[in-house]
């Protein structure tokens, strides 16, 4: 999960060769983006929910119109294994 502003959404990562990934810190360092099912710069759009006098909540979010990201990824070859 990563959060864009008040939005949560998901991050899938679909490794080329079909491996499980360990999105620890030093693992997802092995890894590149090569393709991602939203467009770069895609802008988040939120709809937040209101109180009873109608006005919105500064961090409710009711819908939002990204839910899930999918990045692609193939590992990152160093010159040791060229």
């Amino acid at each position: 999960m990563d959060q864009y502003g008040e939005g949560l959404f998901k991050i899938v990562f679909v490794n080329e060769d079909g491996f499980y990934i360990d999105i620890s810190k030093e693992e997802l360092k092995k890894y590149r983006v090569v393709k991602q099912n939203i467009e770069p710069n895609t802008e988040m759009k939120y709809t937040f929910e209101k109180d009873d006098d109608g006005e919105e909540y500064d961090s409710l979010v009711d819908s939002q119109n990204i839910e899930e990201i999918e990045l692609y990824v193939t590992q990152v070859k160093n010159n040791q294994n060229k």
